[in-house]
C-alpha cells in the first residue's frame, strides 16, 4: 500500500481507519468487516479490515449483479456469495453498502458473521447510518491511499458535496464514536472562529451547556476530559465525561479524534473555496449551469431512493434586454447581482438556486409538492414585480419574471433533465400568455387520478427523523444562546432570571429529545408509534361506547 503523505503523521491515518472500523463492528455485533475504495469499475482497494481469520491484501472485484445492487440500501449476502470479499474463511452472512455522490460509488463497507445468525432489519439501518458518518470522516484522507487513482474522484466528490451538511454529519459521527469509546452519554465538539466565537457544534447530555459557553479549564468536574485545537483560521474544543477521572479509556483515542477533526475542517474549508471557484456564478453567487445540473441530478437520485417529490422552477426575467441596451452592461450586471440576492433569500437554505444563462434562473426544491412549489413561485414573482435600481427610474424601466413549474415524482419514469425541460416549457408558456405570471407543466402521468399515497418506506422514515432532529436543534441552539447571554447580567430581576432558567431547562430537554430521536433505532421508534396508535384507538372506542 502506498503511504503518500501519510509519512508526515506516521501510522495515524491507518490507526484512524482501524479505530472507526472496530467501532462499527462493535456497534453492529459483527465478527469482521472492512472498508475499501473503488479504484475501477467493480474493483476495490481495501484500506482496512478486521476478521477472526485472515484478511487478503490487494485489489478485489465484486460480481456485476452485486455491484448493481449496491445502488440500493445495504445488501445482504449469504455463503457462498461472500467468497468475493477479502476475508478467509468466508463469512456465513454479510452486509454490504456502497457510498458515493450521485451515481458514483466511492467507498464500500461490509460487515460479516461466521456463525449462522443472519442480520436483522435494524442492522441494515444501523450500518447505513454509521457508515454514512464514517464516510464523512474518512473522505478527507482519501489521497493518503494510492494518491494517483484516487485524487481525481476525490476532487470531484469534494466539489459535489454539500459542505455545511457534511460538516455537521461528520462532527456528529465523530462525537458518537468518542462516546462509544468512553462508554459515556455526555460529550461535546465545538468549533469557533479565530476570535474564539462559537460557530457550530454537536453535543450530548451534559455537553449541551458547553455549546453556548466554553468551559473553564481545568473543569470543575474531574471526570470531564477536554482537548483544545488551535489553528490560524479556527479553533475547536473536544470534551467527554469519562468514568475514570484520569480519562484512561479515551486517552489513546483522543489524538485520532483530533486528527479526524482537523482533516474534516480543513477539507470543508478547501471544498468551500473550490465550490466558489468552480460551481458558482461569479456575478450572482448562484450555482452556475453545470453546478446546478450536477446538484439536480444528485437530488433526483436521493428523491428516487427515499420516495419524495422534487419541484423545479424555471424563471425568465421580463424586460431585462432593454436595460442592457439602454443603460449598458454595468447596470445590467448590477440588476442581475441584486436579483440573485433576492432569489436566494426567497427559498430554503437547502434549496438549489442556479443561473442557467443570461437572465434565466433555475430552482430545485426537494420534498416539495405542486402546491408548495406554487407558493414559492408566487413569492418569487411578487418580490421581483416592479423591481428596479436607481438607474432604471430615469428611463421608466421595470422588471418582472415569468416562471415555469414542474414537479417530478420517483414513481414516474422521468429524468432530472426531462423535469428541467418541462419547467422551461412552462416558462415559455408564461411568456407567451403575457409575462409576469406562473404556468405549470406536469408529466402526463400527473394528470391521471391520483392514487392513495403509499406507506412510507423505512429509509424515508429514518431520513425524516434525522431531518426533524436537525430542524429542532438549530432554533433551540439560538434560544439557549440568548438565554445564556441574558443570565450573565448580574442586575437581572429575580423573577425574570427564574423565567429564563425555566426556558433554558425546557430548551435543553427539547434538544435532548431531538438527539434521542436521531439516535433511536428505527425499529424501536416504529414500535413506540404502534403502541401509541393502539392506545389512541382504544380511547376512541371507549368514547364512542360512552356516547352510545
Amino acid at each position: 500500500m502506498t503511504r503518500g503523505k501519510e509519512g508526515k503523521h506516521p501510522l495515524r491515518v491507518s490507526q484512524l481507519v482501524e479505530w472507526v472500523l472496530m467501532s462499527l463492528l462493535q456497534k453492529i455485533g459483527a465478527e469482521g468487516g472492512g472498508i475499501a475504495f473503488q479504484v475501477g469499475e467493480g474493483t476495490f482497494l481495501p484500506l482496512g479490515g478486521k476478521a477472526n481469520g485472515l484478511t487478503k491484501e490487494g485489489i478485489f472485484r465484486l460480481p456485476e449483479e452485486i455491484l448493481k445492487a449496491l445502488a440500493s440500501p445495504p445488501v445482504a449476502l449469504s455463503f457462498p456469495e461472500t467468497v468475493f470479499l477479502p476475508n478467509c474463511p468466508p463469512f456465513a452472512h454479510a452486509l454490504l453498502w456502497g457510498i458515493g455522490e450521485g451515481r458514483r460509488l466511492f467507498l464500500l463497507f461490509w460487515v460479516g458473521r461466521r456463525r449462522a445468525h443472519p442480520f436483522r432489519a435494524q442492522d441494515f439501518v444501523l450500518l447505513e447510518r454509521l457508515a454514512w458518518g464514517i464516510y464523512h470522516l474518512l473522505l478527507p484522507f482519501a489521497p493518503f491511499y494510492q494518491p494517483t487513482p484516487l485524487l481525481r474522484p476525490w476532487l470531484e466528490m469534494s466539489l459535489e458535496a454539500n459542505i455545511p451538511e457534511r460538516l455537521e454529519q461528520g462532527l456528529s459521527s465523530l462525537l458518537e464514536l468518542l462516546l462509544q469509546q468512553a462508554q459515556s452519554r455526555d460529550g461535546v465538539i465545538l468549533l469557533a472562529d479565530r476570535e474564539g466565537v462559537p460557530q457550530v457544534g454537536v453535543a450530548c447530555g451534559e455537553g449541551e451547556r458547553f455549546l453556548t459557553s466554553c468551559p473553564s479549564l481545568p473543569p470543575p468536574d474531574p471526570r470531564w476530559c477536554f482537548r483544545s485545537v488551535k489553528d490560524p483560521q479556527w479553533s475547536a474544543l473536544v470534551g467527554v465525561k469519562c468514568q475514570d477521572p484520569r480519562g484512561a479509556e479515551v486517552q489513546p483515542t483522543l489524538p485520532l479524534v483530533i486528527q479526524a477533526l482537523q482533516g474534516l475542517v480543513h477539507w470543508c474549508l478547501q471544498a468551500t473555496w473550490l465550490e466558489q471557484l468552480v460551481w458558482r456564478d461569479p456575478l450572482t453567487r448562484c450555482l452556475n449551469r453545470r453546478g446546478f445540473l450536477l446538484r439536480l441530478e444528485g437530488e433526483w437520485q436521493r428523491a428516487t431512493r427515499y420516495g419524495y417529490p422534487v419541484a423545479v422552477l424555471f424563471a425568465d426575467l421580463d424586460g431585462f434586454k432593454p436595460i442592457n441596451d439602454l443603460l449598458g452592461h454595468p447596470v445590467g450586471d448590477k440588476v442581475l447581482r441584486q436579483v440573485g440576492q433576492i432569489l436566494q433569500a426567497s427559498v430554503r437554505r437547502y434549496d438549489l438556486v442556479g443561473r442557467y444563462g443570461g437572465d434565466e434562473f433555475v430552482f430545485a426544491l426537494p420534498a416539495t409538492s405542486l402546491e408548495g412549489a406554487l407558493v414559492v413561485a408566487e413569492r418569487l414573482r411578487s418580490r421581483l414585480a416592479g423591481f428596479s435600481v436607481e438607474e432604471m427610474n430615469s428611463v421608466q424601466l421595470s422588471l418582472s419574471v415569468s416562471i415555469g413549474v414542474a414537479v417530478g415524482r420517483p414513481s414516474a419514469p422521468l429524468s432530472a433533465q426531462r423535469l428541467l425541460e418541462l419547467a422551461d416549457h412552462a416558462a415559455g408558456m408564461a411568456k407567451a400568455k403575457g409575462r409576469n405570471r406562473i404556468e405549470v407543466c406536469l408529466p402526463e402521468e400527473d394528470f391521471e387520478p391520483v392514487a392513495p399515497s403509499p406507506s412510507l418506506s423505512r429509509d424515508l422514515l429514518a431520513a425524516l427523523l434525522q431531518y426533524l432532529s436537525h430542524s429542532v436543534n438549530n432554533p433551540v441552539g439560538g434560544i439557549l444562546g440568548l438565554a445564556g447571554v441574558a443570565l450573565q447580567d448580574p442586575n437581572l430581576p429575580p423573577h425574570l432570571r427564574e423565567t429564563l432558567q425555566q426556558i433554558e431547562q425546557l430548551a435543553l430537554r427539547v434538544r435532548e429529545f431531538s438527539h434521542r430521536l436521531a439516535r433511536q433505532p428505527l425499529g424501536q421508534f416504529l414500535q413506540e408509534v404502534e403502541t401509541f396508535e393502539r392506545r389512541r384507538m382504544a380511547i376512541s372506542d371507549q368514547s364512542r361506547g360512552a356516547r352510545g
